[in-house]
């Protein structure tokens, strides 16, 4: 589903896209202040690099998300973002944190939330 995310959420050439969605998207039903959370893989030597760090971020995330909150919950919508019930926007960037580093991009890959 990596390849999904990327097709509907490619911005720019740093292949920035959506991986969590806020409350304020159509189809997620948690409490968050946020619209959605990006990662911008800034640390990459080209494009096919930016694809390749944020594949590895998303599936990382995917497996975290399914570990806390159950298989239901790594359903994405219509822009590929995860909504899971997460309740504030600090658990939600310990998740992109944590899918970060699981990957092995920490300084590599920052978070932004519009």
């Amino acid at each position: 589903m990596a390849w999904f995310f990327f097709i509907l959420c490619i911005s720019t050439s740093t292949g920035k896209g959506c991986i969590l969605r806020g409350s304020r998207s159509a189809f997620a039903g948690n409490k968050l202040a946020m619209q959605e959370f990006m990662i911008l893989p800034i640390g990459a030597d080209n494009f096919k690099h930016a694809m390749q760090m944020g594949c590895e971020v998303y599936a990382k995330l995917k497996s975290i998300i399914k570990k806390r909150y159950g298989q239901d919950a790594t359903n994405v919508g219509d822009e590929g973002g995860f909504a899971p019930n997460i309740q504030n926007n600090e658990e939600c960037l310990d998740l992109l944190v944590s899918a970060i580093d699981e990957a092995g991009y920490n300084g590599k890959v920052p978070c932004a939330a519009t």
